[in-house]
């Protein structure tokens, strides 16, 4: 047989002739015995052996994760769904025997005793195994999961398992430490992809903390999902995870709509099956549970110049970009579940955010950063198109808020009442550096105005009136205030 290995760098060849980019670390190993029916048409019938398998921790005490050593399967994580029967195990899925670890020598005929504890200390010197793949190659993420850990370790099992999506990103990664300081009885499951603006250094502060879990996944994956809220018992879900950058939505439109439409579809149906029995009927001890999305005020489409023209929670939706689309066809796909099934949701739609940990893509790092390095500041069309800011750590007050005594059902908008142009926000970033970096000319000289971003909203502005009278919320930054810790924040960051 091709497949059987006599030693480990003709293993490691095997599998490095396959993808120069897997990177090999593994918990454990099975050696499973393989029948005709793994791998459509991979094996003439009844042709049947061993071979060694990566896997992870169990997951639960039905399902492992792992990833088969060998070429004829497409290289990539698998879930596998067993049952126990006494020493051996059946699997359900291609019909795969595993065998205990340390009786696999026994069945391996071609792999003497030697060879094969070389091959176990080996890949046993690693934690995990990770497909390289580009997300784009794979929407879904069915391919490129990575579960850093996976088993339910929490020390104190009483708390509530709350998970967080997209913890990684910028709102994201500045709510998660907040709640867990001000929350002791929650225990968090961050679920991000770290996708380029995903950023685990943004979140040092509770990587140790033993209440904080990090899994990487896609949340389009259905059975990552599934695991995760079996093993953790999810009782809520905060959904900040999405695709955010308008520009980046203009040029690939198709990962927009696989993240924020297809990905709050995932969890929402999930939520309810775990949840809940049938419409309207909970699970018992389960009726408390919530599921609270995420959203922009971009939804609403754009506003005109009077200053009394405001987004309210009852404002038609007119997104005008494929981002707010997506976003919009999401903030749907909620409604739908509180409305046909009686989910437990609510819905926040926010203002531009700004403050530390934001992506160097958006419109103030971009600002601060190039005025830094000299470079043109670039500014879309004529510089005047209006924004609402709200400083990041008001709105993860605002969701704390909402997610815990808004009313099911409801939308709630969430805003700095901060109206400024794009030309306002650069004319105060460069006076801000002018007076904290002394330079010969102004970083104003480095104004750059380019070409009008295509389908560029003229203004948005959000009245929080909802928010504020019946829950209580208001901002604790205005713009002068916000701005200021903001770029300090950034200044630390480049080490100015």
């Amino acid at each position: 047989m091709t497949d059987k290995f006599n030693n480990w760098n003709e293993l490691k060849q095997q599998l490095n002739d396959n993808d120069n980019n897997i990177k090999f670390r593994a918990r454990d190993i099975y050696f499973m015995s393989v029948g005709q029916n793994i791998g459509k048409g991979t094996y003439e019938k009844g042709e049947e052996f061993l071979r060694p398998v990566l896997v992870y921790k169990k997951l639960s005490k039905e399902t492992f994760f792992g990833i088969p050593l060998t070429s004829k399967e497409k290289q990539g994580a698998y879930f596998f769904n067993f049952t126990s029967k006494g020493k051996k195990s059946t699997a359900s899925l291609n019909q795969i025997k595993v065998f205990d670890i340390k009786k696999a020598k026994f069945f391996y005929s071609r792999m003497d005793e030697d060879t094969f504890k070389n091959l176990e200390s080996k890949l046993l010197q690693f934690i995990k195994i990770t497909p390289t793949i580009k997300q784009e190659d794979d929407p879904l993420g069915q391919k490129s999961n990575t579960i850093l850990s996976h088993k339910n370790t929490f020390v104190n099992k009483n708390n509530k398992n709350i998970l967080i999506t997209g913890g990684a990103g910028f709102i994201g990664s500045n709510f998660v430490p907040y709640f867990l300081d001000k929350y002791s009885n929650y225990n968090i499951i961050n679920l991000d992809l770290l996708t380029y603006a995903g950023n685990l250094g943004n979140l040092k502060e509770v990587e140790n903390n033993p209440r904080y879990k990090f899994i990487q996944g896609n949340i389009c994956n259905h059975k990552l999902v599934e695991l995760i809220f079996n093993e953790y018992d999810i009782r809520g879900v905060i959904h900040f995870a999405a695709e955010s950058h308008v520009d980046n939505s203009i040029k690939n439109p198709s990962v927009f709509i696989q993240t924020n439409v297809h990905g709050t579809f995932t969890l929402l149906d999930v939520a309810y099956k775990y949840w809940m029995d049938k419409p309207n009927v909970y699970k018992k001890d389960y009726e408390n549970c919530r599921f609270h999305h995420i959203s922009t005020d971009e939804v609403y489409g754009t506003l005109s110049d009077n200053p009394n023209d405001l987004f309210t929670e009852d404002t038609p939706y007119a997104p005008n970009s494929p981002y707010s689309a997506s976003k919009a066809s999401s903030d749907m796909i909620v409604r739908s579940y509180n409305e046909t099934y009686g989910l437990n949701t609510v819905i926040t739609n926010c203002s531009n955010n700004y403050g530390p940990k934001q992506h160097d893509e958006k419109l103030i790092p971009t600002i601060i950063r190039n005025a830094l390095k000299g470079n043109p500041i670039p500014i879309y069309g004529d510089g005047k198109n209006i924004r609402d800011w709200l400083y990041v750590l008001d709105h993860c007050k605002g969701i704390d808020l909402v997610y815990h005594t808004g009313k099911s059902g409801e939308i709630y908008n969430i805003g700095g009442r901060n109206e400024r142009t794009n030309l306002q926000i650069v004319n105060t970033i460069c006076e801000i550096l002018d007076t904290e970096i002394l330079k010969e000319k102004s970083y104003k000289e480095l104004i750059t105005f380019v070409e009008d971003r295509a389908g560029h909203d003229r203004r948005y502005a959000i009245d929080a009136s909802k928010l504020e009278n019946e829950l209580g919320w208001k901002a604790d930054e205005n713009f002068d205030s916000g701005i200021v810790k903001t770029i300090q924040w950034y200044l630390r960051k480049y080490k100015i």
